[in-house]
């Protein structure tokens, strides 16, 4: 399958995080007594874990549903209610069409996640708060990487 620019530099940053966050997971898991001691930092890591772990999934099977010339149902419906995402993406060629599809679908999913998480959190208790703030972090981080990866593709194009 090809990788394009956008796609690789997303998802090696985003799956580099994951990784990370799960490695330190599994070495608490290994470790009883050390879990213990860090059970907040434990917490916390498996939450961002979630989030980052989610858009890690869109991208990765996004790309992999539009490679083979099918539709990723969850992206096309949130592209589906942008007029002006739709207006970018019948202007653009056969090799940027998955792109775009992928950062602005995924983008978009993300934004409406990370606008849920922020009601939520007005009406949560002290370790509800944390968990919706690591969740909230894991997905502003997510959209980062995203962010990141869209320039630098443009910033070749151009």
């Amino acid at each position: 399958m090809k990788e394009s620019l956008f796609y690789k530099n997303a998802s090696e940053a985003l799956f580099r995080e994951r990784d990370r966050l799960i490695s330190f997971c599994e070495t608490l898991d290994k470790s009883p007594k050390d879990k213990k001691q860090k059970i907040a930092e434990y917490k916390c890591a498996k939450y961002r874990c979630a989030t980052v772990g989610r858009i890690c999934m869109l991208l990765y099977h996004g790309n992999r549903v539009y490679q083979s010339s099918a539709i990723h149902i969850d992206i096309e419906n949130r592209l589906k209610q942008s007029t002006d995402v739709l207006a970018i993406l019948e202007n653009a060629s056969d090799e940027e069409k998955i792109d775009s599809k992928l950062y602005y679908g995924i983008s978009a999913i993300a934004e409406d996640i990370l606008v849920d998480l922020q009601k939520k959190i007005s009406v949560a208790t002290d370790w509800e708060k944390i968990e919706l703030d690591e969740r909230i972090g894991g997905l502003q981080f997510a959209k980062a990487c995203l962010d990141e990866a869209w320039q630098k593709r443009k910033d070749v194009i151009e």
